[in-house]
């Protein structure tokens, strides 16, 4: 606002682009609150549609003054003072040291308003706080977080204390049964020395996730060249002609953030753009190449993060999830080889089935050295030679084509799936 002070006078000081913050008074129950209304206007659409109604001819505004307030229905008192602790801190160069609470009252107001950079701040900080999963969960689905419900879901379906009344209550029954379900079937599989199968929780708790995934709505208008010339799988799950581009195409499972992260390399915005991307962005990349056989783009995030120096576990888990073998030799040879010992944390990632064949390929390993600088080959191949075959049936599957050996060898290590051995793909014509 680069004018002059309204008086006719152009010797006057002028007002500063940045720092000349209107005021805006806010009555909550019965209390008045004067701030700026800057972050209220840069935040949230709510409150800049609100500015930009028509203003009475005569008299004031509302949230003009005292006498003048806007006034905030259904607000408490202690919320929005908690909300402003964060948009106005008082002291300063101190984060704010909100409790629990605190945030939660934040996260409400946040969500209410579209406040969507607190929102999200609100969630980060309540991430990193110790949340009961029962807690989480009631959280989750009233503001409508889908990474903390699935994490919720997770943590009641594989610790040890069963639900109890109270909890079922809180989270609805139907949820509760559907915890059972994914506990039965948790419990079933680590008996046999399978981990977590999170796609069995994604399908069990399908509904609440897509509910929950529906805050994440937002609307992409992007040439369909690439999606049409580079996927026949995303042409038949989508029907991308039958919409005539009048209606939007709602991708169900797909989290923004990685949509985002997707379309930033088929359309980059910059003219020379750059494949130097983290390793989190290339991971997007793939899992969407690979639900929609973007073929030539999942070689290119496979490329790409084949290259990233990554932690091993890392490695490991990224390898299960997308069938590379060559990935899970790396990252269990790194396991086998390294002077750390493998943690609790970080066998609860990978499974402790699999940590176990490690730990006893680290101890023959150590044991059959003649001395600190002279190991034994590994034959990771023939310990976890069903993984493999299960890794390149998969992937051959992936790729239309078949193995030719139809059986899989016979179990020479403990490893979390069925299958090993690695015979030679026969090509077939895509499926």
């Amino acid at each position: 606002m680069d004018s002059a002070i309204p008086n006719g006078n152009s010797d006057l000081p002028k007002r500063d682009d940045l720092h000349y913050l209107e005021p805006m008074t806010f009555q909550v129950e019965d209390s008045l609150f004067k701030v700026p209304q800057y972050h209220f206007v840069r935040e949230s659409e709510v409150f800049r549609d609100m500015l930009l109604l028509p203003q009475p001819l005569e008299g004031e505004r509302e949230g003009s003054s005292d006498s003048k307030p806007l006034f905030l229905e259904g607000v408490s008192k202690i919320d929005f003072q908690r909300l402003l602790k964060v948009m106005y801190p008082l002291v300063i160069g101190t984060p704010p040291g909100h409790s629990k609470d605190e945030w939660i009252s934040v996260l409400k107001l946040s969500a209410m308003w579209r406040l969507i950079g607190i929102r999200k701040f609100a969630i980060d900080q309540l991430t990193r706080m110790e949340l009961d999963p029962i807690e989480k969960t009631m959280l989750a689905k009233e503001f409508k977080i889908p990474q903390w419900l699935q994490s919720a879901y997770q943590e009641l379906a594989t610790r040890q204390a069963m639900l109890t009344d109270e909890e079922a209550r809180k989270i609805g029954y139907p949820t509760a049964i559907r915890v059972w379900h994914v506990r039965e079937e948790y419990w079933r599989r680590s008996k046999s020395g399978y981990g977590f199968d999170v796609g069995n929780l994604e399908g069990v708790f399908a509904e609440e996730l897509k509910e929950a995934r529906a805050v994440e709505d937002c609307l992409f208008n992007v040439p369909k060249y690439h999606f049409v010339k580079s996927s026949d799988n995303f042409m038949k799950e989508y029907d991308l002609e039958g919409t005539g581009g009048q209606v939007p195409l709602t991708l169900d499972g797909i989290s923004k953030v990685d949509f985002q992260r997707f379309l930033k390399v088929i359309y980059p915005l910059d003219f020379m753009p750059s494949m130097d991307k983290p390793a989190e962005e290339w991971v997007s990349v793939l899992k969407l190449s690979t639900r929609w056989h973007f073929d030539v783009l999942r070689k290119l995030a496979l490329s790409q993060l084949t290259s990233v120096v990554m932690n091993p576990v890392e490695r490991v888990v990224l390898a299960k999830q997308f069938n590379m073998w060559q990935w899970l030799r790396s990252g269990y040879e790194s396991l086998v080889t390294r002077p750390e010992m493998i943690s609790l944390e970080e066998a609860e990632r990978i499974g402790y089935s699999t940590v176990h064949a490690l730990y006893r390929t680290r101890e023959e390993r150590s044991r059959g050295s003649t001395c600190s600088c002279c190991f034994p080959r590994l034959d990771l191949e023939g310990i976890f030679a069903e993984e493999k075959w299960a890794m390149e049936a998969a992937e051959a599957a992936y790729n239309g084509a078949e193995l030719e050996s139809l059986e899989p060898p016979s179990r020479m290590g403990i490893v979390e799936s069925g299958g090993g051995g690695g015979g030679k793909k026969k090509k077939k014509g895509r499926k």
